[in-house]
């Protein structure tokens, strides 16, 4: 392995006239593109696996909508608080190219543990994956955007602008394209009961191990500079933990007699004190992180109970919604850039970080009612989900006669005939003393039939998990179905075969004319556990239509399913087959299992584009002007406290989810967007104390807080720098330091997170 210095670089480049972009792509080295593609393809496998989280812990492992949301922003969060340790390791042991490649194995593992633990379903194998894939994607993130900067070199700023306008392109792309996919993977491949959440990961996976190895394979191409001597980062903590901070020494300080060492250390101590007071600035930050990082938990967990078709045939779910934000940060940013921001001067508006930033929260605030009110409409359309702790049995008797029910619990008369679930209260089943495991109840059914004998008790053994809703039918001569569970959520309409004849049994069933779209074992088999002489049941089948549904036994057509005459936001359906013993006869009928909410997906929309806008106003515009503030040498001190405000953001909702609910989720959502209402108000006042206390450095003049942003485009960060791309917490001032702050690219705002 041969390492390139600094001097090898081109020391003609940067002379000479401006080129175009065409140019531009061409002088960037072999080097330069592997880490395009790199980045590419490392937030395809970070936003993929991020991207169907929610889902696989909601759904597949089975953790209720709190416990979800708080082991996801538990993920979230330390994947923000790691790239201190990553900064850390980076500037004092290994340097970047070092970090890297160490932290690249630890990411590649917790990439590859996620599809082998999702082959069965289990709370330690995701919950340990998870934890390295934070401290892998965390590690490297500090990295990677400031080594990419060293292989193109500071002397041309044109060609270095341009490699990150394309750097954060690629992470939108990757971001864009990993959001649509891995969603279809999981839900619409079948390899473990109704989806494949192993390939859903495994494909992420795949496309890391891809860019680690195309990392690994241009070594030999990449100019590696030596670790800092003296990290910036380790300097200042010192100089706050030593406590010279906050000693006044205006008094005993002797310019004329100090020495250039002293003299440096007193500047460096003034430059520590103004990057401190503008740490001030980022007080207010977490609780915009806050809302603006549920758009992977809750507003998904929102998105699951609303119809997705958009056709008969396609149908879009809540985890592929997350993929609007990176199509619309391309293309949000540059219409305010040229045309949003320049109408808005001519009417004094917006033209200062100050009335950006505070926009962004009052606009965020606005995202978050909207989801609110969205939320408020859908719990008026669809029962809310059962309790924690709860299970929920829909006995329906298929007898014609009226049968008794018992429970330890309680027993309860279910009518004749009543298979018409809306004449059939279900029945909710309380798991009392319950720690989490499954739940196995005993049902005792008496039918009251005249062939019956008086008083005749079968016995119906029941094997339920914690808030499932699950069907059981009870037909005639004392056949009984096992508890045949009804998935919570998915986005296309699914259908299941019942049968009372024992003589179909291991009958394949197909729904439709298209081969292969039921589940694994899609057979008439016994559904009984525990029964005498039970029913024969088929997994649910997937069905791309929402007309009548031709369904086989075998190679027979049997039945059309009346699906067009049916309510239009069917989601589950049994179809029974009554089977009469003296006659032969076989009577089919429809079940409806659950319906999709009526409400459109799409109606998240509007949620996602406030939510885009608000980031373009604050976060893009909150790091610039933090920047601006603060001293050169001391911008990635800035970075490390701004991932940390994520962090703490991602900690608030986790605070509130685990707080006693509120009676409501809309009331949630609700308190959020006030919040960061009053959390606009609070960052004026912050910047107003921030202004009356700032310190002016002579080495470094701090610029009006009003700073005028009417050419975001001319705005540059501090000089790119071998001392600034050393270290990895400085990957920041690289990426930033070198394009148009405020939304110059198209990807700007995405590369901040």
């Amino acid at each position: 392995m041969s390492d390139k210095t600094a001097e090898q670089a081109d020391p003609e480049a940067g002379h000479g006239e401006q080129k175009g972009p065409r140019f531009i792509y061409a002088a960037f080295s072999a080097a330069a593109w592997i880490i395009l593609v790199h980045e590419l393809l490392e937030r395809f496998s970070f936003y993929g696996m991020k991207g169907i989280l929610t889902y696989y812990l909601n759904d597949y492992i089975g953790f209720d909508d709190d416990t979800t949301t708080i082991l996801y922003h538990l993920f979230t969060g330390l994947s923000y608080l790691t790239p201190i340790l990553g900064t850390f390791l980076a500037d004092n042991f290994w340097g970047q190219y070092k970090t890297i490649a160490i932290l690249g194995i630890v990411y590649l593992i917790g990439h590859l543990l996620m599809p082998l633990t999702a082959l069965t379903k289990n709370v330690p194998g995701p919950l340990i994956s998870m934890l390295i894939l934070a401290i892998g994607t965390g590690g490297i993130k500090p990295c990677v955007a400031a080594f990419g900067g060293d292989q193109v070199g500071k002397e041309n700023e044109e060609v270095l602008d341009g490699f990150f306008a394309m750097f954060y392109m690629c992470i939108n792309i990757g971001a864009f394209a990993s959001q649509l996919i891995t969603p279809i993977l999981r839900e619409q491949v079948k390899c473990v009961d109704d989806s494949c959440y192993p390939l859903g990961f495994g494909v992420p996976a795949i496309a890391f191990g891809l860019c680690y190895v195309l990392f690994l394979a241009g070594t030999r191409t990449y100019n590696i500079y030596p670790k800092p001597t003296s990290p910036m980062l380790n300097k200042a903590m010192k100089v706050i933990f030593s406590g010279k901070l906050w000693r006044r020494q205006e008094e005993t300080f002797d310019e004329s007699k100090a020495t250039e060492a002293e003299k440096a250390d007193r500047a460096f101590i003034e430059d520590v004190r103004v990057a401190v007071q503008v740490l001030l600035l980022f007080l207010p930050f977490p609780i915009y992180w806050a809302l603006f990082d549920q758009q992977g938990s809750r507003w998904v967990l929102q998105g699951k109970r609303m119809d997705g078709y958009i056709s008969e045939s396609f149908s879009l779910t809540a985890d592929q919604m997350q993929s609007v934000n990176p199509l619309l940060i391309v293309l949000v940013v540059p219409i305010f850039n040229n045309i949003v921001y320049p109408l808005f001067a001519k009417c004094n508006l917006l033209k200062s970080a100050t009335s950006r930033i505070f926009w962004g929260y009052l606009i965020c605030a606005a995202a978050f009612g909207l989801t609110g009110i969205i939320e408020l409409l859908v719990d008026n359309t669809v029962p809310v989900g059962l309790p924690s702790g709860q299970a929920q049995l829909r006995i329906y008797n298929a007898n014609p006669c009226p049968i008794d029910v018992a429970h330890p619990d309680e027993a309860r008369r279910i009518p004749a005939r009543s298979l018409d679930r809306f004449n059939n209260a279900p029945w909710i089943v309380h798991l009392r003393n319950h720690t989490g495991g499954d739940y196995r109840p005993v049902l005792n059914v008496t039918r009251h039939c005249g062939s019956s004998p008086p008083g005749s008790v079968q016995t119906v053994w029941l094997h339920l998990r914690p808030g499932s809703d699950n069907l059981v039918i009870v037909a005639d001569a004392g056949r009984v179905s096992a508890a045949l569970p009804i998935p919570a959520s998915v986005s296309q309409t699914r259908l299941r075969l019942v049968h009372a004849d024992p003589r179909t049994s291991g009958s394949p069933v197909q729904f439709g004319t298209e081969p292969g779209r039921c589940l694994p074992h899609s057979n008439l088999t016994s559904s009984g556990e525990g029964t005498v002489n039970p029913l024969l049941a088929t997994d649910y089948c997937e069905i791309a239509s929402r007309l009548d549904v031709p369904m086989y036994i075998g190679d027979e057509h049997k039945y059309s399913v009346p699906l067009s005459s049916l309510p239009s936001a069917i989601k589950y359906a049994t179809v029974y087959a009554e089977f009469n013993a003296s006659s032969s006869a076989v009577t089919y009928r429809t079940i409806v299992d659950r319906e999709l909410n009526p409400l459109h997906i799409t109606l998240q929309l509007p949620q996602y584009l406030l939510m885009c806008i608000s980031e373009v106003l604050f976060s893009v515009t909150a790091l610039a002007y933090a920047y601006s503030e603060a001293p050169a040498n001391l911008k990635s001190l800035l970075q490390t406290f701004y991932l940390v405000s994520i962090f703490f953001g991602n900690m608030i909702v986790i605070a509130v989810a685990a707080a006693p609910k509120l009676p409501k989720q809309a009331h949630e959502f609700f308190l959020f967007a006030g919040l960061v209402f009053l959390g606009g108000f609070v960052q004026l006042f912050v910047i107003f104390y921030y202004n009356k206390i700032k310190v002016k450095n002579s080495r470094n003049q701090v610029v009006p807080v009003e700073i005028p942003m009417d050419s975001v485009a001319d705005k540059k960060l501090p000089e790119y720098s071998e001392e600034s791309s050393s270290g990895a917490a400085s990957s920041a001032d690289v990426a930033k330091d070198n394009t148009d702050v405020v939304g110059g690219n198209d990807g700007a705002a995405k590369g901040y997170r």
